[in-house]
């Protein structure tokens, strides 16, 4: 054999075992079977992950992948802002201002506007939003607060209807 022949042939053997070493380097902590994207979500109260897995596997042109994990924080909306869209779907209307005098974590008592008219508000906590159990100007009838357990520290006062009375809780 020549000397060039020789050459080439170990040129090629050389590039082959380059080839094979890179390939060995890219895919030696891929499990074959493992084709997952997963997503993970977050919100300030829950986290979502979500597996996505190919129906088919491409094996005669599969290049290097990596999994792909993706985290997306989304900030949560205040209290204040969300017994606000309460109120404003409630009166269709846009709250000009919003007060939380009180507050638990279930329960809120406080003031609102709607341009010139306004008044108190009692909510409580629904999910991860809120629900307006109370408004006006007048008294907050003590049952609606009982059956929805809103504490006392939050409204204190209310009007008993059964006994005509104004109570102090």
């Amino acid at each position: 054999m020549n000397k060039k022949k020789l050459i080439i042939i170990f040129s090629i053997i050389i590039g082959v075992l380059l080839v094979a070493a890179v390939l060995f380097l890219i895919f030696r902590d891929k499990n074959p079977n493992d084709n997952t994207l997963v997503v993970e979500t977050a919100t300030a109260e829950q986290t979502q992950t979500i597996t996505i897995t190919p129906l088919a596997s491409l094996t005669a042109t599969k290049t290097a992948t990596k999994t792909a994990i993706a985290t997306i924080t989304v900030a949560a909306k205040s209290d204040q802002t969300l017994i606000s869209e309460a109120l404003s779907e409630k009166f269709s209307q846009t709250i000009s201002s919003l007060t939380i005098s009180k507050q638990s974590e279930n329960a809120a008592y406080g003031s609102f506007s709607l341009g010139q008219e306004g008044g108190y508000f009692v909510a409580v906590r629904d999910g991860a939003g809120w629900k307006i159990i109370a408004d006006g100007n007048g008294t907050i009838e003590c049952s609606i607060l009982d059956a929805n357990n809103v504490p006392a520290s939050v409204v204190g006062q209310c009007y008993d209807t059964p006994s005509e009375t104004s109570k102090t809780r």
